[in-house]
């Protein structure tokens, strides 16, 4: 008898452990705070147009062996991780060969998600600067930079 309850034992805490690693893997993945940006071209009328950029790199700024993107071709949209232990970061955006730089200044505060998966940073942008190599113009269109899956800066390109 106290074999099987051994047994029994052993078998629902493998289950519960395995499940348990399941559900952290899916925590890394789901709950993600990044600031989302799409590339956007102005036509003659004003008319915003989702633009794809043919060859684009990204990174933190000082932080060139970390690619975020790295010569990706047919880019719309990109994301770009913040740091709860900073209030400021910047990134550097290549086109091609072109270089310019985007900074964000923010304000972070932890959200619970569960307690399997713990707490996740979000964000709230109070102002983006850029440089105007290749890139005309860069508006916030939602402060919040949470784990929905939406844009928050539009990028226009020249």
């Amino acid at each position: 008898m106290k074999l099987g309850k051994s047994t029994l034992l052993l078998v629902v805490l493998s289950i519960t452990l395995g499940l348990l690693s399941c559900e952290e893997q899916q925590c890394a993945q789901a709950f993600s705070s990044e600031v989302q940006g799409t590339f956007y071209l102005r036509d003659s009328l004003g008319t915003q147009i989702v633009t794809k950029l043919p060859v684009f790199t990204l990174y933190g700024l000082d932080k060139e062996d970390e690619k975020l993107n790295n010569r990706s071709t047919q880019v719309d949209i990109f994301t770009m991780p913040l740091s709860p232990d900073f209030s400021e970061r910047s990134f550097i955006l290549i086109n091609d060969s072109i270089i310019d730089t985007l900074t964000f200044t923010y304000t972070s505060k932890l959200q619970l998600i569960n307690t399997v998966c713990g707490f996740v940073p979000n964000y709230t942008l109070s102002k983006v600067e850029n440089t105007t190599n290749f890139i005309e113009a860069v508006n916030i269109t939602d402060n919040d930079v949470n784990t929905d899956d939406k844009e928050n800066i539009k990028v226009y390109i020249k």
